[in-house]
């Protein structure tokens, strides 16, 4: 039975992204049980025998006992509104720019929802399995089991081979099949066939003979130091300094910016000998704190090239960044099971802000075995959540399947470089360091480098800039016949000459598996650069989007390679040459260290100065806050229904005063209850608080005179009702009011006099319809009321529309463009007008700005507060030029924290 490729492109708004399902590996075409027993489930074909290569040997059937561990991947919930979400947050100028999930969120938003997670794990155990707990982010369910209970569970027969390297392993000689009523759930099966295993970059056998990981006796890297080398000296053999020198990162360097701060993951397959890393750490006066992760019970295999190689990247790391807080060393046992697990652990774990791999499979044999769909959903997680990833783009040239054991002249590339959520590094030969200013170092392409084009997915809508699309793009192989495919690598960097410490002696590595350490190492540093004018990032995410757009607008973050090429087998079809710009030999060229921190930091002044907490207030939804001269006061309810609450707080560098107290409107103990937030504005030094009665929907409020609380008054004259809560405003003497309608959803307002007795009729916003409570707020400096809600007729936008007793409403429009999942919140500081809300794709707080003394102008960028995250809308009051906030923290029951926060501007602070 033929298989068929399938691709799914998302382009709309953000990054195109073609997930696969190659259906003759996962999901082929369903086919009925030949003869299906009583009470055992339908069947439906998933996936095709394995393919056997040269020089492998079948040894016969495998024996029913042996262990077997098998994944299997789920899809996640709604990949279309995934790649939205990971394009808004790796796209420069996007409003949701480097606002990432929290850790363990993923699963939540974008994993299969829980009752998929249990439809699957439950026809597995009808089918003779015991399914394990599905990971955090709901994306692979492990399988411990036999290779004979696999066998009937998957109608498949597995045969034992023995590898060109004489490693002993299991492989399917049959199609295997699944239940087909969970077949449209999964993504792959992994386990069954272990015929093909991931390899160093470059090496596509098990073969040490040939590998283009060159090995040989390094120079003398320091006379007089524990560096003598130990055998033939060689002059081209670099050091750290130099390659700090070459990339521009001194001035990083003259900052005290050596990667502290940072943590880095290093995905190894194999083990590594410590004695090599201090040795190699004594010699260049750098430490290398690494902490092992073993997945899947590790590997300590310390032998062979694989144990060269997680060498070599934890050198290469530590000797370019060589004050990280530590390298987190992640091993697992060869294989593809091993690899998903490891990927999937260094995700769900989401302590490492740059993450590195130079173990690869060629992209096809990924695609036969289920990887490449199942990939792709796990560095999406790691881009929601803000992990760098960096791989190997190989060292076979264009022909990344070439078997050493059987030469070939197809072209292809390597994955996960090739994959649209990875940065693929290619290589260089540096032919000069450069000198200051700005280094400039000059190479050429590394004829081995990995580049190409990508036969399963299509060019992401990032991938753009000068030289992107040239006379070697098409929209083949990958079968993307409206544009073009997926073009490897990103970037690069030296692949040659490297000094490294292994197996007790200096030797110097080429390898691409070399420049992508480099880079992450680089990325460190840049995540915590801070100059005079720019702060830290703290974390970049899926970069990609990024690099071409700063390699088009400041060409000078890049040295262009524009000499050789990467044909190293010299292969009929053609090399692809180093040219002016992007190219597929070295992408768009080597890093300009210190120009890229200076385009990816945090320019110019911070919106919000580092808040001080002020304390938490215990509620049901989010409270309610107002200042006046300093002193902050709360109104809060915490259940449903619930007396209001009120709270006091002496001011900045004090703590919240005499207890809560409920608000008692009138003789007799009578409560003001509610089942809605409250409001509270103080008028003249007079607290206020209004609120929707939680029996007959009236709006109220009532005032604190001489520590009583006045009778309750209906708003609009008795009129206004809702089954929202209110929101209050004072100024200039006055009281102002908004709520949503009880019968509509029209947005109301209200105008009171000095003594926040006199309510006036009623007013209907025009144009005004929300599903959630409206936010208001006095300008005191242009002497106008803004209203704000979320738009129920328009999505989530929020939109706002102002006030004054002369001229009524006007201006009324959209504030920035943002969403929002609840309705905003307003305040004037420092005669800014500021607005704060909940994301609509998320849960995090976003606020931005007004120019000072402006209402339409361009609202700043969208900035996160303190990684706030919140269910419900958060809480603003301003007194001066200090700005307080509130929101609830993201739970379910009554009695939430409600944390409260202030920052305080400075007048004098460049805008």
């Amino acid at each position: 039975m033929r298989g068929e490729l399938f691709a799914v492109i998302v382009t709309r708004r953000g990054i195109a992204v073609s997930v696969l399902s190659l259906l003759m590996a996962f999901g082929a075409a369903l086919v009925p049980n030949a003869a299906a027993s009583p009470g055992r489930l339908e069947m439906a074909r998933f996936g095709t025998r394995a393919t056997v290569a040269a020089r492998t040997v079948d040894l016969g059937a495998a024996r029913a006992s042996s262990a077997l561990r098998i994944d299997i991947a789920l899809k996640p919930r709604n990949p279309a509104a995934l790649a939205r979400f990971v394009a808004k947050v790796s796209t420069p100028g996007s409003k949701q720019y480097h606002h990432f999930l929290a850790k363990g969120q993923f699963g939540r938003r974008f994993g299969p929802t829980m009752r998929t997670v249990s439809k699957v794990r439950s026809a597995l155990r009808a089918d003779g399995l015991d399914p394990g707990p599905v990971s955090g982010d709901r994306l692979l369910i492990p399988v411990m089991t036999t290779v004979g209970r696999a066998e009937s569970a998957f109608h498949v027969r597995l045969h034992r081979f023995r590898l060109p390297s004489s490693a002993i392993v299991d492989g399917n000689i049959n199609a295997p099949s699944v239940p087909r009523s969970i077949r449209k759930l999964i993504q792959s099966v992994v386990g069954l066939n272990n015929l093909a295993r991931p390899q160093p970059a470059g090496l596509e056998s098990s073969d040490l003979g040939g590998s283009p990981l060159t090995v040989r006796a390094a120079a003398s890297v320091g006379s007089g130091t524990p560096c003598k080398a130990e055998s033939a000296a060689d002059p081209q053999s670099l050091t750290p300094d130099q390659l700090a020198q070459a990339y521009d990162v001194e001035p990083l360097y003259d900052e005290d910016d050596f990667g502290g701060g940072e943590s880095v993951a290093l995905f190894e397959m194999s083990g590594f000998n410590q004695k090599d890393l201090s040795r190699y750490a004594a010699c260049f006066g750098i430490r290398a704190p690494t902490l092992i992760s073993a997945v899947d019970n590790g590997n300590a295999d310390t032998r062979g090239i694989g144990a060269v190689e997680a060498t070599s990247d934890i050198e290469v790391l530590a000797g370019i960044a060589p004050a990280l807080d530590r390298i987190d060393v992640y091993e697992a046992p060869l294989g593809p099971t091993g690899l998903l697990d490891e990927y999937s652990q260094i995700e769900q774990n989401d302590g490492d802000q740059v993450v590195s791999t130079s173990w690869v499979f060629c992209e096809p044999t990924a695609v036969s075995y289920g990887l490449i769909a199942t990939e792709n959903s796990i560095f999406a997680a790691m881009a929601a959540q803000g992990q760098t990833l960096f791989a190997a783009a190989g060292d076979d040239g264009t022909e990344g399947c070439r078997q050493n054991a059987k030469p070939t002249s197809q072209s292809a590339v390597d994955d996960p470089a090739s994959q649209p959520y990875v940065t693929g590094v290619g290589g260089t030969v540096l032919t000069g360091l450069g000198n200051s200013p700005g280094w400039a170092a000059s190479g050429t392409a590394w004829p081995r480098s990995g580049g190409g084009i990508s036969r399963v997915s299509a060019m992401p809508s990032w991938q753009t800039g000068p030289g992107v699309i040239n006379s070697y793009s098409r929209g083949a192989p990958c079968d993307h016949r409206s544009g073009h495919c997926r073009e490897v690598p990103d970037v690069s960097a030296s692949a040659t000459d490297y000094a490294v410490y292994s197996g007790g002696r200096w030797v110097t590595l080429n390898g691409t598996s070399l420049a992508a350490p480099l880079w992450a190492g680089l990325l460190a540093m840049i995540d915590a650069a801070e100059t005079p004018t720019c702060h830290p990032p703290g974390k970049l995410g899926f970069i990609d989007p990024a690099l071409y757009y700063y390699a088009a607008k400041d060409p000078a973050d890049f040295s262009d390679i524009t000499t050789g090429h990467n044909n190293f087998y010299r292969a009929k079809n053609g090399a692809y040459p180093a040219t002016v710009g992007y190219d597929m030999a070295t992408g768009l060229g080597t890093p300009v260290t210190a120009n890229l921190a200076q385009s990816f930091g945090l320019c110019g002044a911070s919106l919000f100065p580092q808040p001080t907490a002020v304390g938490t207030l215990q509620s049901t939804v989010e409270p309610a806050l107002a200042a006046s001269d300093g002193a902050l006061s709360a109104a809060f309810i915490n259940g449903a229904p619930s007396p209001v609450y009120y709270q006091s707080y002496g001011g900045p560098g004090t703590s919240w005063g005499s207890p809560a107290s409920t608000v008692e409107v009138g003789s007799g103990g009578k409560l003001a209850q509610a089942t809605t937030s409250p409001a509270i504005a103080i008028l003249n030094g007079t607290p206020v608080v209004a609120w929707t009665d939680a029996t007959s929907g009236a709006v109220e409020d009532s005032l604190l005179i001489n520590g009583s609380w006045s009778p309750a008054v209906t708003l609009a004259q008795g009129a206004a009702q809702s089954t929202l809560g209110p929101a209050l405003a004072a100024g200039d003497g006055g009281l102002y009011a908004a709520w949503r309608g009880h019968a509509t959803n029209n947005v109301y307002f209200d105008v009171s006099n000095a003594t926040g007795r006199g309510w006036q009729p009623q007013l209907q916003v025009p144009g005004a319809t929300t599903d959630v409570p409206p936010a208001i707020v006095y300008d005191p400096n242009l002497g106008v009321v803004i209203i704000a809600w979320m738009d129920s007729a328009g999505g989530d936008h929020l939109r706002d529309e102002v006030w004054s007793s002369s001229a009524g409403f006007y201006e009324g429009g959209a504030l920035k463009g943002a969403d929002s999942g609840n309705g905003p919140a307003l305040a004037v500081v420092d005669n800014r007008l500021i607005e704060a809300h909940r994301g609509v794709d998320d849960d995090q707080i976003y606020f931005s700005a007004q120019p000072v003394g402006q209402l339409m102008g361009t609202w700043s960028p969208l900035q996160s507060f303190t990684y706030a995250h919140t269910d419900f809308s958060p809480a603003l009051a301003a007194s001066g030029n200090t700005l307080y906030s509130a929101w609830l923290g993201t739970c379910s029951t009554y009695g939430c924290a409600a944390n409260t926060y202030y920052t305080q501007f400075d007048p004098a602070a460049p805008r």
